[in-house]
């Protein structure tokens, strides 16, 4: 299954959470984009996190994740100018895919963390589920 988005954040304010999830809100991959770009990848329930590379304010960029629910693991590539983000073979969030209801309908979603956003903008250009790799 692959998830891909193309967008820019831009101005100063709250964290963005990206969540994929099983279609009945149970976590499968969790991505921090923090106010000053550093990007986090939660490894584990617990809130294990993992510093994977840094998506300056106001660049454009394209986020692929390809997920593998067999082998409970994903691939992640952020394509950007000054260099790619690229995080390989890493664990989903709940490693018994038992916890999953429905993970044949995904779902992605964003969200600022915090209430102080008011200067902080996601400008998304596209996002796509899909089966076939893009």
């Amino acid at each position: 299954m692959w998830f891909y988005y193309a967008g820019t954040i831009a101005g100063y304010g709250s964290d963005l959470t990206m969540d994929i999830s099983d279609g009945t809100s149970v976590l499968i991959f969790r991505m921090i984009i923090t106010n000053s770009g550093d990007v986090t990848l939660m490894r584990s329930l617990s809130g294990e996190m993992e510093w994977v590379g840094n998506i300056p304010p106001g660049t454009i960029h394209t986020a692929v994740i390809s997920l593998n629910m067999n082998t409970k693991r994903y691939n992640l590539t952020i394509a950007k100018a000054g260099g790619n983000i690229i995080a390989k073979d890493r664990p989903i969030v709940f490693s018994d895919l038992l916890y999953y209801t429905n993970p044949a309908h995904p779902s992605i979603n964003f969200q600022f963390n915090e209430s102080t956003f008011e200067m902080r903008k996601f400008i998304i250009e596209s996002v796509n589920i899909s089966r076939k790799q893009p």
